[in-house]
């Protein structure tokens, strides 16, 4: 896990329900807890049930991009 922002913005790489390719999403609730996270916004495709950080009052949010891509150049205002 990575501040882009202190207090902010974090970056981290994604949880995974699949075995051996990472860690659960359990596995950073107390982290989270502890830096007071209340938001994620997901950019890959879902590969962990939500429903764990929901259950711990963290929101996730979908906004899926291709592995390795850029976000395209639009203004969403």
């Amino acid at each position: 896990m990575n501040w882009i922002i202190p207090g902010k913005i974090m970056a981290f790489s994604s949880p995974t329900a699949k075995k051996n390719d990472g860690l659960p999403p359990e596995a950073f609730l107390e982290n989270f807890e502890k830096l007071n996270i209340k938001g994620i916004i997901r950019l890959n495709e879902p590969l962990y049930d939500q429903r764990v950080f929901n259950k711990a009052g963290i929101s996730v949010h979908d906004l899926e991009f291709l592995d390795g891509s850029c976000p395209e150049d639009v203004f969403y205002g």
